[in-house]
Parts: structure tokens; sequence; C-alpha cells
């Protein structure tokens, strides 16, 4: 097997995994949210894991490899580290606001992850695959900028949210 076409396969498995993890967390993130537009975000987001789920099977099947068999250390700790934050009795903005960071950095994860099974799937000539990898590198962008705008939305300054969001200093 080419060294590429195994770096694909395990990156798809981890990527399963870590699709399955994230699916298992988003309930209780969605049951401890506070604010009505973090929890509808995270219904979606929910919602499209589910999705991911399907696709990263689809892909490999394209493939004709398994999707399980790696578990994904990497979302395993970014779960813990969710579950750490949010556990401490906080009031209902800081506990938004970990739910927020903690997703977040578990879409940039995904961002990175799917971009660069994408790219391997690629430079293999698996087109299909790599199409399919690319709308989940896009999905979990666009989840990404769903929640920092619900972020910079919960900015109590008007004009530090004015500079952020429109790129003045």
């Amino acid at each position: 097997m080419h060294p590429l076409q195994q770096l694909l396969q395990n990156q798809l498995r981890s990527l399963f995994d870590a699709e399955m993890q994230f699916n298992v967390m988003l309930p209780r993130m969605i049951q401890k949210s506070t604010n009505a537009k973090l929890r509808n975000s995270l219904r979606q987001i929910c919602g499209d894991t589910m999705k991911n789920i399907q696709q990263i099977q689809k892909v490999c099947s394209l493939l004709e490899t398994s999707p399980t068999g790696v578990v994904c250390k990497t979302m395993q700790n970014l779960i813990h580290e969710a579950s750490l934050a949010t556990a401490a009795h906080q009031d209902a903005a800081a506990t938004d606001t970990c739910l927020i960071a903690n997703a977040r950095n578990i879409v940039e994860y995904e961002i990175a992850s799917f971009d660069i099974a994408c790219t391997v799937a690629c430079s293999l000539g698996q087109q299909d695959a790599c199409l399919l990898l690319a709308k989940l590198a896009n999905r979990a962008d666009y989840h990404n900028q769903l929640l920092n705008k619900i972020a910079i939305g919960r900015r109590s300054n008007p004009r530090v949210r004015k500079k952020i969001t429109h790129g003045k200093n």
C-alpha cells in the first residue's frame, strides 16, 4: 500500500472517531448553553455532525476502507477540556463563552483535519474523495464563522465589536 494511501486511511478513521465523539458531546453542550443563538447554532452543528459522519463513511466506501479502528486522541482531549471548562459553577455568560471557545477549538481542528485529508486525497488522484472532504472542511469553516459571530455579538463594548467586524484598528 502506498504510504499516502495509508496516511489517508488513518486520517479518515481518526476523523470518523472525532465526529462520533463530538456527536456525543454536542447534546451536553446544547443543554448547558443559555444563549438562544448559541443553542440554535449548536443544534445545527449537531445535525451537520451526523452528515459529516455519513460523508466520511461515503469517502471510506469510495476508498474501500473501514472508517473504524482509530481513536482520535486530539478530539478526546478537546472534549475533556470542554467538559472541565463548563463543569465549574459559572454564570451564564461565562458558561456560554466557554462553550463557544471549546466548540471553536473543535471546529478549527475539524477544518485542519478535513483539509489535510482533502490534500492527501487529491495527491492520490482521488477526486471524488477530495471533493467530499473539501465540502466537510467548508462546513466546519461555516460552523467556525457562525460561532465567531455569536462571540462577537456577546462582546459588551460596541466600539470593539465595530472594530472587529469591520477590521478597523
